[in-house]
Protein backbone atom coordinates (compact mmCIF):
# COMPACT_ATOMS: atom_id res chain seq x y z
CA UNK A 1 0.00 0.00 0.00
CA UNK A 2 2.66 2.36 0.58
CA UNK A 3 5.61 2.06 -1.49
CA UNK A 4 8.97 2.06 0.02
CA UNK A 5 7.70 2.13 3.46
CA UNK A 6 6.91 5.91 3.34
CA UNK A 7 2.95 6.89 4.30
CA UNK A 8 2.04 10.45 2.44
CA UNK A 9 0.75 13.24 4.14
CA UNK A 10 -1.05 16.18 2.60
CA UNK A 11 -2.54 18.79 4.63
CA UNK A 12 -5.39 21.06 2.71
CA UNK A 13 -7.57 23.84 3.06
CA UNK A 14 -10.08 23.87 0.67
CA UNK A 15 -11.76 26.75 -0.14
CA UNK A 16 -14.88 27.07 2.96
CA UNK A 17 -17.96 28.69 2.68
CA UNK A 18 -19.01 29.63 6.54
CA UNK A 19 -22.52 27.39 7.17
CA UNK A 20 -22.51 25.96 4.13
CA UNK A 21 -21.96 22.33 4.39
CA UNK A 22 -23.13 21.21 0.97
CA UNK A 23 -20.92 23.80 -0.63
CA UNK A 24 -17.83 23.00 1.79
CA UNK A 25 -18.55 19.47 1.11
CA UNK A 26 -17.54 19.99 -2.80
CA UNK A 27 -14.63 21.99 -1.98
CA UNK A 28 -13.42 18.99 -0.18
CA UNK A 29 -14.12 16.37 -2.53
CA UNK A 30 -12.59 18.66 -5.43
CA UNK A 31 -8.94 18.98 -3.09
CA UNK A 32 -9.74 15.13 -2.55
CA UNK A 33 -9.36 14.60 -6.61
CA UNK A 34 -6.77 16.52 -7.15
CA UNK A 35 -4.26 14.74 -4.30
CA UNK A 36 -2.99 11.21 -4.48
CA UNK A 37 -1.98 10.74 -0.81
CA UNK A 38 -2.43 8.44 1.40
CA UNK A 39 -3.53 10.87 4.35
CA UNK A 40 -5.40 14.19 4.10
CA UNK A 41 -5.79 16.31 6.87
CA UNK A 42 -8.60 19.27 6.33
CA UNK A 43 -9.16 22.05 8.85
CA UNK A 44 -10.78 22.08 11.85
CA UNK A 45 -14.44 22.97 11.52
CA UNK A 46 -14.20 22.99 7.75
CA UNK A 47 -17.44 21.67 6.98
CA UNK A 48 -19.15 24.53 8.50
CA UNK A 49 -16.70 26.66 8.27
CA UNK A 50 -14.80 28.15 11.76
CA UNK A 51 -16.65 31.65 11.85
CA UNK A 52 -20.12 30.24 12.48
CA UNK A 53 -20.63 31.85 15.68
CA UNK A 54 -24.30 31.24 16.86
CA UNK A 55 -25.58 29.54 14.01
CA UNK A 56 -23.36 26.69 15.81
CA UNK A 57 -26.36 26.79 18.27
CA UNK A 58 -28.34 26.11 15.26
CA UNK A 59 -30.01 22.05 14.65
CA UNK A 60 -29.81 22.74 10.54
CA UNK A 61 -26.42 23.79 10.50
CA UNK A 62 -25.38 20.69 12.94
CA UNK A 63 -27.50 18.08 11.12
CA UNK A 64 -26.37 19.63 7.71
CA UNK A 65 -22.44 19.02 8.63
CA UNK A 66 -23.60 15.18 9.67
CA UNK A 67 -24.71 15.10 6.56
CA UNK A 68 -22.19 16.35 4.73
CA UNK A 69 -19.63 14.09 6.62
CA UNK A 70 -22.09 11.29 5.64
CA UNK A 71 -21.73 12.03 2.25
CA UNK A 72 -17.71 12.27 2.24
CA UNK A 73 -17.81 9.14 3.53
CA UNK A 74 -19.63 7.53 0.58
CA UNK A 75 -17.49 9.56 -1.70
CA UNK A 76 -14.23 7.94 0.08
CA UNK A 77 -15.62 4.32 -0.60
CA UNK A 78 -13.52 3.98 -4.02
CA UNK A 79 -10.28 6.21 -2.85
CA UNK A 80 -7.37 4.96 -1.47
CA UNK A 81 -6.97 7.95 0.74
CA UNK A 82 -7.42 8.29 4.71
CA UNK A 83 -9.09 11.61 5.34
CA UNK A 84 -9.43 13.86 8.82
CA UNK A 85 -11.93 16.12 8.85
CA UNK A 86 -13.36 18.50 11.26
CA UNK A 87 -17.20 19.44 12.01
CA UNK A 88 -19.08 20.69 15.30
CA UNK A 89 -20.98 17.71 16.62
CA UNK A 90 -23.38 17.37 19.32
CA UNK A 91 -22.57 14.54 21.59
CA UNK A 92 -25.50 13.84 24.22
CA UNK A 93 -26.21 17.31 24.88
CA UNK A 94 -23.35 18.71 24.25
CA UNK A 95 -21.87 20.60 21.19
CA UNK A 96 -18.33 19.44 20.45
CA UNK A 97 -15.72 20.84 18.10
CA UNK A 98 -14.41 17.33 16.53
CA UNK A 99 -11.85 15.93 13.45
CA UNK A 100 -14.29 12.69 11.99
CA UNK A 101 -11.36 10.02 10.39
CA UNK A 102 -13.04 8.98 7.04
CA UNK A 103 -11.98 6.03 4.79
CA UNK A 104 -13.00 3.49 2.72
CA UNK A 105 -16.80 4.48 2.72
CA UNK A 106 -16.97 4.91 6.37
CA UNK A 107 -16.46 7.30 9.95
CA UNK A 108 -13.92 5.10 11.92
CA UNK A 109 -13.71 7.19 14.71
CA UNK A 110 -14.42 10.88 15.90
CA UNK A 111 -11.76 12.97 18.27
CA UNK A 112 -13.12 15.77 20.28
CA UNK A 113 -10.99 18.40 20.65
CA UNK A 114 -9.28 18.89 24.29
CA UNK A 115 -8.26 22.77 24.55
CA UNK A 116 -10.70 25.04 23.51
CA UNK A 117 -9.20 28.97 23.06
CA UNK A 118 -10.18 31.94 25.06
CA UNK A 119 -8.40 34.73 24.51
CA UNK A 120 -8.06 37.59 21.92
CA UNK A 121 -10.48 36.99 19.42
CA UNK A 122 -10.96 33.29 19.98
CA UNK A 123 -14.12 32.49 22.40
CA UNK A 124 -14.68 28.57 21.47
CA UNK A 125 -15.82 27.76 25.08
CA UNK A 126 -19.05 29.90 24.13
CA UNK A 127 -20.03 27.27 22.04
CA UNK A 128 -18.00 23.97 22.14
CA UNK A 129 -17.44 21.36 25.25
CA UNK A 130 -13.66 20.28 25.51
CA UNK A 131 -13.06 16.72 25.74
CA UNK A 132 -13.12 15.41 28.90
CA UNK A 133 -13.16 11.97 31.30
CA UNK A 134 -16.91 11.71 31.29
CA UNK A 135 -16.92 11.51 27.27
CA UNK A 136 -18.77 8.36 26.15
CA UNK A 137 -15.98 5.84 24.54
CA UNK A 138 -18.74 5.82 21.51
CA UNK A 139 -21.09 7.24 20.10
CA UNK A 140 -24.27 6.78 17.05
CA UNK A 141 -23.55 8.16 13.86
CA UNK A 142 -25.10 7.17 10.20
CA UNK A 143 -26.85 4.55 12.36
CA UNK A 144 -23.73 2.80 12.99
CA UNK A 145 -21.87 2.69 16.69
CA UNK A 146 -18.24 5.04 15.80
CA UNK A 147 -15.27 5.08 18.66
CA UNK A 148 -15.15 8.41 20.03
CA UNK A 149 -11.98 9.83 22.44
CA UNK A 150 -8.96 11.68 22.17
CA UNK A 151 -6.93 8.15 22.41
CA UNK A 152 -7.42 6.87 19.27
CA UNK A 153 -5.62 4.95 17.33
CA UNK A 154 -6.20 3.64 13.76
CA UNK A 155 -4.68 0.63 11.78
CA UNK A 156 -4.30 2.08 8.11
CA UNK A 157 -2.51 -0.48 6.10
CA UNK A 158 0.70 -1.11 7.85
CA UNK A 159 0.61 2.46 9.25
CA UNK A 160 -0.78 3.06 12.80
CA UNK A 161 -2.06 6.20 13.36
CA UNK A 162 -3.27 8.55 16.55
Amino acid sequence: MFPHGFLRICAASPKVEVADPAANLQHICDVLARTDADVVLLPELCLTGYTCGDLFLTDSLIQSAIAGLGELADQTRDLHSLVVVGLPLLVGDSLMNVAAVVWGGRVHGVVPKSYLPTYHEFYESRHFLAASSADPDCIRLHDRSVPFGTDLVFDFGAARIG
